[in-house]
């Protein structure tokens, strides 16, 4: 049976206290419950959901437990989290796989790695891998500055397609001493957007139109920077995204292998026997 209301809410609700209720009125009440003696189902203010409209003014007793439908098993179809927004379903999203290019640039990559890899010497590292990344971008002059030890940089390669490096030593000149140094923090490959009055404040000569796009390009391993390269050509003939996707797959590549020679280099330095200096005064003597 329900239990009692608190004292007074009886009389507002128009319904009497259940000592006060005859038992023919208290028979004719059975006829809103089941022969089991089920819950009443006398009308009850209905609970509100927060925020939302309330559900209805009675609560009434639910319908008899029936058999669960059968699940319909879909294929492919998973729920989504219950903390993740809803979007599209599961079967919608499309998970890309590797594509051509993709591999092609894996290949190119590995092939790279794999040339310059052989090399020991600083100097035939450059000139080797300029060679590999001018088949990749086409012919352009190129200039690849190597960070020192004082924080500053020094012209470790040239390749001249248009302009000899004696044409262009003023604006080589200030790559290094300006550019360079400004630069080391940056992540991205660049490209100047005053390229044309940078060349013009050079006083390069007639020799050297001024009407050129350069690009820079970062080489970083292990958050430091270990070179800068630059590469100009003329505007008419610039550098688009396509040049600059196989230069930043590249450019670490240089780096790794740059970095590997420094420590090599290093650890030559601090390995190398000391002669005896009074073997030195011997032969002197």
């Amino acid at each position: 049976k329900l239990k009692p209301a608190a004292a007074g809410a009886g009389a507002a609700a128009g319904v009497a206290p259940p000592s006060e209720v005859a038992p023919e009125d208290e028979a004719a009440g059975r006829t809103a419950q089941d022969p089991a003696g089920s819950e009443n189902t006398a009308e009850q203010p209905g609970p509100s959901l927060g925020g939302k409209k309330p559900l209805g003014s009675t609560v009434k007793k639910p319908p008899p437990a029936e058999d669960p439908p059968e699940e319909e098993v879909v294929v492919n179809k998973q729920p989504l989290p219950a903390d993740e927004p809803e979007g599209d379903s599961v079967e919608d999203q499309v998970v890309p796989g590797p594509t051509a290019s993709d591999d092609s640039t894996i290949e190119m990559c590995s092939e790279f790695r794999t040339l310059i890899r052989q090399e020991l010497d600083v100097e035939d590292l450059l000139r080797t891998s300029l060679e590999y990344l001018l088949v990749k971008t086409g012919p352009t002059n190129a200039a690849v500055f190597l960070a020192g030890g004082d924080g500053r940089f020094g012209l470790g390669a040239y390749v001249n397609y248009e302009h000899s490096r004696r044409s262009v030593e003023p604006m080589l000149q200030r790559l290094s001493d300006e550019a360079c140094p400004r630069m080391t923090e940056e992540q991205d490959i660049l490209r100047f957007e005053d390229a044309s009055a940078f060349i013009r404040d050079c006083d390069l000569g007639e020799d050297v139109p001024d009407d050129v796009e350069m690009i820079a390009i970062p080489c970083r391993h292990d958050g430091e920077c270990l070179a800068m390269m630059f590469m100009f050509r003329d505007a008419s003939n610039g550098f688009d995204d396509a040049v600059g996707s196989v230069l930043d797959s590249l450019r670490g590549i240089l780096a790794e292998q740059l970095a590997t020679l420094i420590r090599v280099h290093n650890r030559m330095e601090q390995d190398w026997p000391e002669e005896p200096e009074d073997e030195w005064n011997e032969f002197e003597g």
